[in-house]
């Protein structure tokens, strides 16, 4: 897992962070099965690609190895796909996946070169 904010007033409180992980897991968890249940595609893969409420739009991927993607952002903002898929492509995989010191059964992920890399992707999307 990786977590990241921006634009938040709020300092990061790692009590808040498990339980809104928990909450994310639990209510994608619920969507993923409803939406593979009504899509005529039947690949709960690419069933979910998001939802908005007034507050903020969600963006999922997943990829074909079962990694996954979730963003926040404004509700106004364009569907990200495009750009997760990018994210996994071309950063995850080339400064994660690919680096021998990272342990693949890892909770978290903890590389400055992958979140200098994935700031730097993400303002040239602002």
């Amino acid at each position: 897992m990786y977590y990241q904010e921006w634009n938040r007033n709020a300092e990061p409180d790692p009590v808040r962070i498990m339980e809104d992980t928990k909450l994310m897991y639990g209510m994608l968890y619920s969507l993923r099965q409803f939406c593979s249940k009504m899509s005529t595609n039947h690949d709960e893969r690419t069933a979910l690609r998001g939802y908005k409420t007034s507050t903020y739009k969600l963006h999922y991927y997943e990829s074909l190895t079962g990694v996954k993607f979730i963003m926040l952002t404004d509700p106004s903002a364009a569907l990200m796909q495009e750009q997760l898929a990018t994210i996994y492509r071309e950063i995850f995989v080339e400064y994660v996946i690919k680096n021998p010191l990272y342990k693949l059964d890892s909770d978290t992920i903890k590389c400055d070169l992958f979140q200098s890399k994935l700031l730097d992707y993400l303002k040239l999307l602002t």
